[in-house]
């Protein structure tokens, strides 16, 4: 029980990070297509 709850929030915290890390991704890809990187 609690190492399955555990283990579903691991995931959950993993798709989050991953769609994070895409949304990063995506505006470092726009600002360097728009030609001023932003930090």
């Amino acid at each position: 029980m609690t190492f399955h709850a555990a283990s579903t929030i691991n995931e959950g915290t993993r798709s989050v990070s991953r769609f994070m890390m895409r949304g990063m991704m995506m505006d470092m890809a726009m600002s360097m297509m728009q030609g001023q990187p932003r930090l």
